[in-house]
């Protein structure tokens, strides 16, 4: 990707942030509901691929907090979205999710 993007993944344990890839920046897991409030806030999209969720609760927090997600129809997914410019995509549609990432950037 470009310098037009940053790759965030949130809720990580001491190990899994040893192994976090360069290029992507991991934030350990945290209880502090503020400090997540602004680490939703902060981010341009919420990307949650899940295709197992029942109901996810991470797409509920991230709409709270102004932020459109992206989320595979699977599970309790799409029954979570409730901004308009929230999209669902079809689980494994990486073409897709990719595709809105890059027109929320162009917008």
């Amino acid at each position: 990707m470009s310098e037009d993007y940053a790759i965030v993944v949130v809720g990580l344990n001491n190990e899994m942030l040893k192994t976090v890839p360069e290029g992507i920046l991991g934030i350990a897991k945290t209880k502090n509901a503020n400090e997540l409030a602004e680490i939703y806030s902060t981010a341009d999209v919420f990307i949650n691929p899940t295709y197992e969720d029942n109901y996810p609760t991470v797409n509920l927090e991230a709409e709270a907090c102004g932020t459109r997600v992206i989320t595979y129809a699977s599970g309790g997914s799409p029954e979570t979205i409730h901004l308009n410019e929230s999209r669902v995509v079809n689980p494994g549609d990486i073409d897709s999710l990719v595709q809105l990432i890059v027109d929320e950037k162009e917008e």
